[in-house]
């Protein structure tokens, strides 16, 4: 049987490698006893859902950019800025 300590270690990994029968079958065994690391369990899963999903969501959609337009206006008012602040 695996302590808390290993049973979160373990579920950790099974993000990124496929758990043996034998380790799977320890950490359900451990949760039907352990109502703790069940719940850290469900928050890792979600967790690791979320994040995949934000990841996934990120590299899909494109990234927001100025119009031509909008980048002249933006370096025009930054010119008449600085010659301001440089006449005072």
């Amino acid at each position: 049987m695996y302590s808390c300590k290993q049973a979160t270690l373990l579920k950790n990994e099974s993000f990124h490698r496929p758990l043996s029968l034998m380790e799977r079958l320890g950490l359900r065994f451990h949760f039907l006893i352990c109502a703790g690391c069940e719940q850290m369990s469900r928050q890792l899963e979600f967790i690791h859902k979320a994040s995949t999903r934000l990841l996934d969501e990120t590299k899909s959609s494109e990234q927001p950019t100025l119009s031509a337009d909008a980048r002249e206006r933006i370096r025009t008012a930054l010119k008449e800025n600085q010659q301001d602040s440089e006449l005072s």
